[in-house]
């Protein structure tokens, strides 16, 4: 199945729409101002399978400016499970005919209301909110949990994450007096496949608070299965059939469901919902056939239970009233595999694609793989989670992210590692960035892998310049055994008499160190610079030896160190008044190394060290 660009897709639109505002359906219909009180209709959507069932519906009235522009139409739905169930989570896009003309899409109801009272948007307000041809915009990135801080130099201000926090739906908030008066968008069921218990309740809280309903379980179609032009003519998707907004797809899952309201035969497109998704605006998102296993009753939210087979189409618009697809195209995914070596010597892959979106890709890829990791390993308890990430870009580029977690929840860490990476591309100020692949490589072990520095000491505290001197570093390993590892420090030839401090400093050290003497938060002025930042983040399995010397020489400018710089520099760099970024250092590095070991290690020495005169 070919791709396409949301480009494309907005040049699509354009000829859907022809630039004009409202959109005329080019199918029966009964405009808002001739709905009256009890007239009596049809609705139609799936209770069970894939057969579309009807039922009947009872105009109550017409709510006029609920939005600006906007209305409601109000109605009491008979049939089918209703009476029992009342207005169920998956309806939400429901057809509804009088005398054969559509009038609109259920998709409202009154929380823990008693009878099936349901609100149903006009068709026309549907056509005219998804007719917009605009590119996607920029997104805010969503908020997911970083390790120990380390990435917080990379991210500008507005992009670094921090824990996220949901607020469960069962919550005693969900209980508030105001609910049960309100008209509230129906809730869209989110089926998550492969997700066990603990990764569930992390993306959970993050789908309940967008409006949408997650549950557990359901089947789907093997990855990269996309509907023909021949299997869409044999079975076409009809209004009334259960539908399915794709969001991760392949060995994991998580789809939203819900109906489809109308099907345009002209252009293939698809209207559905009646409501927003997440209101994003255009999207690139699949749109896979649905199947309903059934319909659960609950005074707090009834649903339908489904899940998501083939990939039909794509949907472009995520609208307040509405969202919009287009039939017969593949939407582009970004593909992950992951190789696990677990900690019982089990090789075990896996493949799974996510949405191309700023806003959910980061998030989707988090979740997923701490679904993996805690299907893999245990969640809590001693052990060591070794990480290694590729991240493919469009121009060629690659990132990668390499790390050690020995932490009470080494999975999340290692997770939260690579999906760190992937917020800062996709949100970076500077350029479009296409990822064509995340390739993740993890290795566990039961053990835990941690190490300390016992003692540093030189061989000599005098030294000639270009002369070199033996650093020799004791470790201590978690269970006792002492390591003893040699560097030879290598002394600059210009490196003028008097003393120099020689650091040795684990991840998080020389990183905190590295920030009090920047002053203020790194921002990349490009996107090399950016990349470059990524690919050199400190790993916890190294020392860091750097060698110093206490002069007005460095300087960070426009956020790359520079050492010993001539005082001729150091004065057009303070009178430039353009407001670049400079910062005058109190050291210069004259050295510095990095120590690969197989432990995750911290610990910090310092050592003085004299340079002789000729």
């Amino acid at each position: 199945m070919r791709r396409i660009s949301i480009a494309t897709f907005a040049v699509v639109a354009l000829f859907v729409s022809v630039g004009a505002r409202a959109v005329t359906p080019p199918f029966e219909f009964i405009p808002i101002d001739e709905i009256r009180p009890g007239m009596v209709g049809e609705g139609r959507t799936v209770f069970s399978g894939d057969t579309i069932e009807s039922f009947k519906v009872t105009i109550m009235g017409v709510l006029r400016n609920i939005g600006p522009n906007s209305s409601m139409i109000l109605a009491t739905l008979e049939g089918g499970p209703l009476a029992h169930t009342g207005v169920i989570a998956g309806m939400s896009g429901s057809p509804v005919y009088i005398d054969g003309k559509l009038i609109g899409a259920v998709a409202f109801a009154f929380p823990f209301a008693k009878d099936p009272i349901a609100g149903i948007t006009p068709i026309q307000e549907m056509l005219d909110a998804t007719a917009t041809p605009t590119t996607r915009r920029a997104a805010t990135p969503l908020e997911f949990p970083l390790t120990s801080g380390k990435l917080a130099a990379v991210a500008p201000q507005q992009l670094r994450p921090v824990p996220l926090q949901g607020v469960s739906m069962t919550g005693t908030h969900l209980l508030a007096p105001y609910l049960g008066r309100n008209l509230a968008p129906i809730a869209t069921p989110a089926s998550l496949l492969g997700f066990p218990a603990e990764s569930f309740e992390v993306v959970a809280p993050l789908l309940r608070q967008l409006g949408m309903e997650p549950l557990m379980g359901g089947a789907v179609a093997p990855m990269g299965q996309a509907a023909t032009g021949a299997s869409l003519a044999d079975d076409p998707l009809e209004p009334g059939d259960a539908v399915g907004v794709g969001l991760v797809t392949g060995d994991l899952q998580i789809a939203a469901s819900g109906t489809v309201t109308h099907v345009d035969p002209d252009n293939g497109s698809v209207y559905a919902f009646g409501h927003p998704l997440f209101n994003l605006g255009p999207i690139e998102y699949p749109m896979t056939r649905s199947n309903v296993h059934l319909v659960l009753p609950s005074l707090m939210n009834s649903f339908k239970m489904a899940s998501s087979g083939d990939t039909i189409g794509t949907w472009v618009q995520d609208r307040s009233t509405a969202i919009k697809g287009v039939l017969g195209i593949r939407p582009r995914m970004i593909p992950i595999e992951v190789s696990v070596a677990t900690s019982r010597g089990e090789e075990k892959n896996y493949a799974l694609e996510v949405v191309d979106d700023q806003l959910f890709s980061p998030v989707l890829t988090y979740a997923s793989l701490i679904a993996i990791l805690q299907t893999t390993e245990r969640q809590f308890g001693s052990q060591t989670v070794k990480v290694s990430a590729w991240v493919e870009t469009s121009n060629n580029g690659v990132v990668n992210v390499e790390d050690v977690f020995t932490d009470q929840q080494a999975a999340v860490s290692a997770a939260a590692m690579v999906a760190a990476p992937l917020a800062f591309l996709m949100n970076n100020d500077f350029e479009d960035v296409e990822l064509e692949k995340v390739r993740v490589d993890v290795r566990a072990t039961e053990t835990s892998l941690t190490a300390r520095v016992l003692r540093a000491w030189l061989d000599t505290d005098q030294v000639a310049p270009g002369g070199t001197v033996q650093l020799k570093i004791l470790l201590k390993s978690y269970r006792g055994d002492e390591m003893l590892e040699t560097v030879e420090v290598t002394i600059p030839p210009n490196a003028p008499p008097g003393p120099l401090k020689l650091m040795v400093a684990d991840a998080t050290t020389i990183s905190a160190v590295e920030r009090r003497e920047a002053r203020n938060a790194f921002v990349p002025k490009d996107m090399s610079q950016l990349v470059r930042a990524i690919n050199a983040l400190r790993k916890n399995n190294r020392l860091y030896v750097r060698l110093t010397r206490a002069d007005a020489g460095g300087a960070i400018v426009d956020g790359e160190y520079m050492s010993s710089l001539p005082p001729s520099v150091l004065n057009v760099l303070e009178s430039d008044e353009s407001g670049s970024g400079y910062t005058p250092l109190r050291n210069s590095t004259l050295w510095e190394h990095e120590l690969v070991t197989e432990y995750n290690v911290s610990g910090v020495r310092v050592l003085n060290l004299e340079v002789k005169k000729r």
